[in-house]
């Protein structure tokens, strides 16, 4: 088993409280960063996982 992580994308940038203008916008930058990290978090699921199958293939 290779003990070298993959190569992961960086995680999104969480926008500060003080950018939400507080205005109800639909989508809210605090919810479009929510999104991307739930899509950044699968997308390294999927990497690690394919990772994981390519060790154990070797």
């Amino acid at each position: 088993m290779s003990e070298k992580e993959p190569e992961l994308p960086p995680p999104p940038i969480k926008p500060d409280s003080s950018e939400c203008c507080k205005s109800d916008c639909s989508p809210c930058i605090l919810e479009q960063y929510e999104d991307e990290l739930d899509r950044w978090k699968q997308e390294v699921a999927r990497i690690r996982a394919r990772h994981a199958a390519d060790d154990q293939s070797s």
